[in-house]
C-alpha cells in the first residue's frame, strides 16, 4: 500500500471517530473511492518551491485524473490538517487523462526550516474521497529576519501626531537597496527604507555587526488622524534576487485606535417626538489628556431646528445643552447626525458626529413591534 494512502486512512479514521467537520462537510459521510477506478496524481511532484521564512505564498501544482471515470470535484483538503487551508482546484469536472491546477497557500510561519511536504485529497459530489498521489514540496530558508516580525501598537490615543515604529531587516546575504521595494496596504502608512550600520541584536544571544549591504532599517510613520477603532494593516516588502527569486514579506500592523476626544453619550435617542416638541439633551465632550478645548459650533441638518448652550466647566471638559426641534416629521423612525466642532490647544479643528434617532407619528401597533435597542436603529 502506498505511503500517502496509509496516511490518508489514518486521517480518515480520525475524522470518522470524532466526526470532524471540514468547511461544512462532515467527513464521516464520505467513503474512500476505489483507487482502481478513481485516482488523481500530481504531475510535477518533483518540483520543490523555495521560500523564505516569513513569506505567505500561493503555489501551484498540476494534477491529472489517472483513473477511468469522470471526477466531479466538490473540494480539496490538506491532509496534514484536514482543512482547506486556502487550497482549490481550477476545474469542477476532471475527465480521465485531463489535467487541472491545484493552488494552495503556504504560510511559512507554520512550517519548519528545511524541506516540508504536504499531501492533498479531493472530495467529490458523490461523497467520495480521492487521495492525490504525490506530495507538494516546499523548502524553507531563513536568510532574512525581520525584527520585530509584526507590530502591535496596543491601545493608542490619537492626538494629531504621527506614530513612528522601526523594523530591522537583517540578512545573511548581500542585498542591493535598489532591489527592495515597499508597498503599504493603506495611504495612512508612510514607510521609509534607510540603510543602517549599527550593531543589531540577532536572534538568540549572539550579537552580529551589520554591514550596509546586510542590515536595513524600515521606518514606518502612521497617520492616525483618519483612523478609528481596530486597525489591521501591513507593509509589503519585496526583495529581488534572493536565491534567484523575489521574496515577498508582509509586516502586519495592528492596534486599537481611540480618539483624543470623547463624547458622552456617543448617540442620542430623542424618544417620541411631534413637530411642536423641543427636545433638550445634555452632551459632555472630554479631552482624554486633559488639554484645553473650545466648542466653536454645532452643525444641524437642514430639516432640523437646533440651538445649544455651553455650560461652565473645566478647560478640558465641556458640557453642552442641545435643543432640537423637527418641524417636518415625515418618517415613523428618523435618524440624523449633529456635528460638534471642537478646537484643540494647537488651534486644530475636530468634528465629532453624534447620531440622533427619533420616533415620529406612528401608531401603537407599529411601535410595539419596534426594538429600540436594535444597534441598527440607534
Amino acid at each position: 500500500m502506498k505511503a500517502h494512502t496509509i496516511l490518508f486512512l489514518a486521517f480518515f479514521v480520525f475524522c470518522n471517530i470524532f466526526g470532524n467537520v471540514m468547511s461544512g462537510e462532515i467527513l464521516n459521510e464520505y467513503k474512500m473511492a476505489d483507487p482502481s477506478v478513481s485516482s488523481v496524481a500530481i504531475v510535477d511532484a518533483n518540483t520543490i518551491n523555495e521560500l523564505q521564512f516569513g513569506e505567505v505564498a500561493v503555489l501551484e501544482r498540476s494534477i491529472e485524473n489517472t483513473g477511468s471515470t469522470i471526477i466531479e470535484i466538490n473540494g480539496v483538503y490538506n491532509m496534514s490538517c484536514g482543512c482547506r487551508g486556502g487550497s482549490k482546484i481550477d476545474k469542477k469536472t476532471l475527465k480521465p487523462g485531463q489535467t487541472a491546477v491545484l493552488r494552495f497557500q503556504c504560510n511559512t510561519f507554520k512550517k519548519k526550516l528545511g524541506l516540508n511536504t504536504d499531501t492533498y485529497a479531493i472530495s467529490t459530489k458523490s461523497k467520495q474521497i480521492i487521495p492525490i498521489d504525490g506530495q507538494a514540496k516546499v523548502l524553507v530558508h531563513k536568510d532574512i529576519v525581520f525584527q520585530p516580525q509584526n507590530i502591535e501598537l496596543g491601545k493608542v490615543i490619537k492626538d494629531g501626531k504621527l506614530v513612528k515604529v522601526n523594523v530591522d531587516i537583517i540578512s545573511n546575504l548581500h542585498i542591493d537597496k535598489e532591489n527592495i521595494s515597499i508597498r503599504p496596504s493603506s495611504p495612512d502608512l508612510m514607510p521609509i527604507l534607510a540603510l543602517t550600520k549599527k550593531t543589531t541584536q540577532a536572534e538568540g544571544n549572539n550579537t552580529n555587526s551589520c554591514s550596509p549591504e546586510k542590515c536595513f532599517l524600515l521606518s514606518i510613520s502612521i497617520d492616525l488622524n483618519e483612523v478609528e477603532g481596530k486597525i489591521n494593516e501591513f507593509v509589503e516588502v519585496k526583495i529581488k534576487d534572493i536565491r534567484g527569486r523575489t521574496a515577498v514579506f508582509g509586516v502586519p500592523i495592528s492596534g486599537q485606535i481611540t480618539s483624543l476626544l470623547r463624547s458622552e453619550p456617543e448617540r442620542i435617542f430623542l424618544g417620541y417626538i411631534k413637530p411642536t416638541d423641543t427636545i433638550e439633551k445634555k452632551i459632555r465632550i472630554t479631552n482624554k489628556k486633559k488639554n484645553p478645548i473650545e466648542i466653536t459650533g454645532i452643525e444641524f441638518p437642514e430639516n432640523v431646528a437646533g440651538s445649544y448652550d455651553i455650560v461652565d466647566g473645566a478647560a478640558w471638559q465641556k458640557d453642552i445643552v442641545v435643543k432640537i426641534r423637527i418641524p417636518n416629521i415625515k418618517n415613523n423612525v428618523g435618524k440624523f447626525p449633529i456635528n460638534l466642532i471642537v478646537l484643540d490647544k494647537n488651534n486644530e479643528l475636530h468634528t465629532i458626529s453624534i447620531p440622533c434617532v427619533y420616533i415620529g407619528e406612528i401608531n401603537v401597533r407599529t411601535s410595539n413591534k419596534m426594538n429600540l435597542t436594535d444597534p441598527n436603529i440607534l
